[in-house]
């Protein structure tokens, strides 16, 4: 099942929710404030390579480290979830 973000416009707050696409924009409710003024934030994820060019073909899975996984110009690092 994938993870889906969402907003609360009520209290303003971010969580995560672990539902099927089938459920990730039905009556989804706030689980801070119990609101159901909730919506589905846009996850972004990039990957970038441990060696090699971002152009490379032929490159296996174990190209990518752990430590190169980012997302974007987040002032976190790429954890664009952070406050």
């Amino acid at each position: 099942m994938p993870l889906y973000e969402y907003y609360c416009h009520d209290c303003s707050a971010h969580f995560e929710l672990l539902t099927s696409y089938q459920n990730a924009d039905a009556d989804i409710i706030c689980q801070e404030c119990h609101s159901p003024r909730v919506r589905r934030m846009l996850s972004v994820v990039a990957r970038t390579r441990k060696s090699g060019g971002a152009g490379e073909m032929g490159a296996s899975e174990g190209d990518w480290g752990a430590d190169d996984v980012g997302g974007g110009s987040c002032s976190c690092g790429g954890n664009c979830g952070c406050h």
